[in-house]
């Protein structure tokens, strides 16, 4: 009844008086008048086809991979994309030749990461498979994995459990859902090679 806009003030302070008791001190008549025209939000979603231009620019996080908040991980996914831009500039960056080594620590940055958000996009979305027996295997999955949770040996944890859980790259998670999808998810191969040639583009125009 909180963000209901059909219901009377009364009701809305009474329902956050037994939802948050500890804010029984605050002005609740102010407190619900503000819920009552609280507008709702609404969340944008971010799939960009590489994460770096030349050796300018760079972009982290939901810049470059926003999901709206579908898969709670955004915070995580912009930290292994820091953490990941800072290896490859320890491993790649030539202080004698900053140009070049700069514009490589960036093209492999781009080359590991954009997978993840690629792979993360779909994840959070899930599948939409236009085949009927895949819609059913998948449905049949989820109730299985929802209900047993990997126990048993009976299934597997749930995809929001082994996002938050796991260190294993969303790539790789989407790669084994490949079952579930009408397309399989591309090797690391084809993203190099892609990455590659836009990143040759740019520099052109």
């Amino acid at each position: 009844p909180i963000l209901n806009p059909g219901t009377n003030r009364t009701a809305t302070i009474q329902a956050i008086e037994e939802r948050w008791p500890l804010l029984a001190d605050c002005d609740l008549e102010e407190l619900a008048k503000q819920l009552e025209t609280q507008k709702a939000s609404s969340a944008s979603s971010v799939k960009t086809n590489i994460y770096h231009y030349d050796s300018i620019a760079v972009i982290c996080g939901d810049a470059a991979h926003a999901t709206g908040g579908v898969s709670g991980q955004g915070v995580n996914s912009a930290l292994v994309d820091a953490a990941v831009l800072v290896d490859c500039l320890i491993r790649h960056y030539d202080s004698t030749n900053k140009g070049d080594s700069l514009h490589d620590c960036l093209l492999t940055y781009s080359q590991r990461q954009v997978p993840e958000g690629y792979a993360l996009f779909d994840l959070s979305f899930g599948p939409s498979p236009s085949r009927l027996v895949t819609k059913a295997r998948f449905a049949f999955a989820t109730a299985r994995d929802t209900l047993f949770r990997g126990r048993f040996g009976i299934g597997r944890p749930p995809l929001q459990t082994v996002l938050t859980t796991e260190l294993t790259p969303f790539s790789e998670i989407r790669r084994d859902r490949n079952v579930f999808y009408d397309e399989d998810f591309p090797d690391a191969a084809y993203f190099n090679q892609t990455l590659a040639q836009i990143d040759e583009d740019s520099k052109r125009s």
